[in-house]
């Protein structure tokens, strides 16, 4: 799977694995069915490739399904694998802004409050995980009630507190 995620990004490529129903699926079918972190990571690495080429279409219909999305909320929540919810938070970004069925399907299934809890495990720590959330926090499309199921879940003001050690922090590396 991985030699497959780095030739997606050739687009030309990456067009004749679009060709392949088979080749379309693999990824899918890892994140479905299998638990190794390397080979999730590398699914996800291929699917963000796959996404962002003009032949993103055969990929879109699969990765707006439920179960899809479900299982990479599954990932950003339970894994401890910082490789693996690094390629993770960027799948979700990269499909949010490339497919507004995604966004809408991601605030059905509760992803705020799931994105949130990530985001708090990572203020105070430095990085591209921690860059990552952020970039799918800061997603302008984000419908309201995204952001309204953080705010109502936050009843201890966890977001706002690694909210604000995130600003502090960020005002601290900008000024040095």
């Amino acid at each position: 799977l991985g030699a497959l995620a780095n030739l997606a990004y050739h687009a030309d490529v990456c067009k004749e694995m679009a060709m392949s129903p088979a080749v379309v699926k693999a990824p899918f079918v890892t994140l479905l069915s299998n638990p190794d972190a390397p080979c999730l990571r590398e699914a996800c690495r291929m699917l963000q490739a796959c996404i962002s080429d003009e032949k993103k279409g055969v990929w879109r219909e699969d990765l707006e399904d439920e179960p899809v999305l479900n299982q990479l909320l599954c990932f950003l929540i339970n894994s401890l694998d910082e490789s693996l919810l690094l390629q993770v938070c960027q799948l979700l970004h990269s499909a949010a802004f490339g497919f507004d069925v995604v966004t809408t399907e991601l605030t059905h299934l509760h992803a705020g409050p799931i994105v949130a809890e990530v985001f708090i495990q990572q203020a105070g720590t430095e990085g591209h995980l921690r860059d990552a959330v952020l970039n799918l926090l800061y997603f302008p499309r984000w419908p309201a009630r995204f952001w309204a199921e953080i705010v109502e879940r936050d009843s201890e003001d966890r977001f706002v507190t690694a909210l604000q050690t995130m600003l502090v922090q960020a005002v601290s590396e900008g000024s040095e």
